[in-house]
């Protein structure tokens, strides 16, 4: 059979050779968590208003991430490294803070940028799905395989095909380049979030897959004989979406989202007419010389109980400076802009040659657990072989999904903790690591 993959496989072999067998092959289709943690729920929300956002409809595009995130809710939900005092209580008011979370990005993406990007661009296509051949292979040709001295003979039919969705394929209008659009969400932004975008997968992967296969299709809609060359997919436009870091209030025990998009200051006044409001505790002061503070009977406060006209009106408001401090823009350091980033053809032919090298030799290993696949569990000394535990992975960002099975003799079946792997296809999901 000829092999598919895509960028999620790929990363999680090289995260962890172990993780990549248990969540893509493990029982013939791999296996995946029965709640998916709140992160990658939000994540994937958001990816779902976006869609609807480029398209310049950010009712939309907020009805849309509601939906999506009701429903993701509505399934359960996990708080990896997090211990609620009261799940109850967390899911009761993790529900109200992500809803208005998502719908504060949405809506300030579209304030504070969204007008002049699709003034800017011309948006060809949103999460377009792809396929695209990365070797062809030679069909029929038997091969022979070594381990531990022992001969294993298997038909070399793969040819090996790249799946991919680009968040959105746009066309500056000014230049006529064109470029993807990828969408990250991240608790905070600095620069390790830039260096890691020019070495980002994706700026390969997707570039290399619409190349081959839109090429001709933009070349028909734009081209000429002379400007065949300009209808190159340019790069990656990273789009970073800081939600803020998740932290405990000791005061009642609930985890929350350090944003000043969903949790404002409040100082209230003799009528609600006199309330003072802030969207900073601490803020540099105008002429740069130093920084202030608020002062007593200032309390922290969530936006979408307390302020009037809720989330669309204190994002509409922080857009147009009518919150203090009126000198900052409270949206700036939420949407940090960064410029394009644009690979070389040798860098793009290496990432390719590496990844069919990595691709067919998990393809070979897979074939050696062939028949354990039908039927169960591997022996552990063959997986131990063919797909070792990489630990420092065990404790990334989110954990593994799998370190109960690996540590704690958890069985890696369908059950309370499992389920069988709905999709092949790339899942879109929280970003932070």
């Amino acid at each position: 059979m000829p092999i598919e993959i895509d960028r999620s496989r790929i990363i999680e072999f090289q995260k962890c050779p172990r993780a990549r067998y248990l969540a893509y092959h493990h029982l013939g289709t791999g296996l995946q968590r029965t709640r998916k943690s709140l992160p990658l729920q939000f994540g994937s929300a958001f990816h779902e208003g976006a869609e609807h956002l480029l398209q310049g409809n950010v009712e939309e595009a907020v009805l849309r991430a509601f939906l999506f995130l009701e429903q993701a809710l509505n399934g359960g939900t996990s708080f990896d490294g997090e211990e609620p005092k009261n799940v109850e209580d967390a899911l009761r008011y993790g529900r109200e803070e992500q809803m208005a979370l998502v719908e504060a990005l949405l809506r300030g993406w579209h304030l504070y940028e969204g007008k002049e990007f699709l003034e800017q661009f011309e948006v060809m296509e949103v999460e377009r799905e792809g396929r695209a051949l990365l070797e062809i292979g030679s069909m029929g040709i038997e091969t022979t395989v070594k381990l531990d001295g022992t001969n294993i003979h298997r038909p070399y039919d793969n040819g090996l095909t790249l799946m991919f969705r680009p968040d959105a394929l746009v066309r500056e209008k000014a230049s006529g380049d064109f470029y993807v659009i990828s969408w990250k969400t991240c608790s905070s932004f600095g620069k390790r979030n830039e260096l890691q975008a020019r070495h980002d997968m994706q700026s390969m992967s997707e570039v290399w897959g619409v190349q081959q296969t839109r090429a001709e299709e933009l070349y028909r809609l734009f081209g000429s004989v002379s400007d065949t060359y300009r209808h190159r997919i340019e790069g990656v436009i990273y789009k970073w979406i800081v939600k803020g870091r998740r932290s405990l209030d000791k005061w009642d025990g609930l985890y929350k989202q350090n944003s000043h998009l969903i949790y404002g200051w409040l100082k209230r006044g003799d009528t609600p007419e006199m309330d003072e409001w802030s969207w900073a505790y601490e803020w540099e002061k105008e002429d740069g010389s130093g920084s202030s503070r608020l002062g007593k009977g200032w309390r922290k406060v969530p936006i979408w109980r307390e302020y009037e006209g809720g989330v669309k009106a204190w994002i509409d408001d922080l857009h147009h400076r009518r919150v203090f401090p009126r000198h900052l823009s409270a949206l700036a350091s939420v949407f940090p802009v960064q410029t394009p980033v644009e690979r070389r053809a040798d860098e793009v032919e290496s990432w390719r040659t590496q990844v069919v090298q990595q691709e067919l030799e998990i393809a070979d290993k897979l074939e050696q657990l062939r028949l354990y696949l039908l039927i169960g569990e591997p022996p552990k000394e063959l997986l131990d072989k063919l797909f070792p535990q990489y630990t420092h992975s065990c404790h990334s960002f989110l954990g593994c999904a799998f370190l109960g099975s690996c540590w704690e003799g958890a069985p890696a079946q369908p059950g309370d903790l499992y389920q069988i792997r709905l999709s092949n296809h790339p899942e879109h999901g929280d970003d932070n690591e």
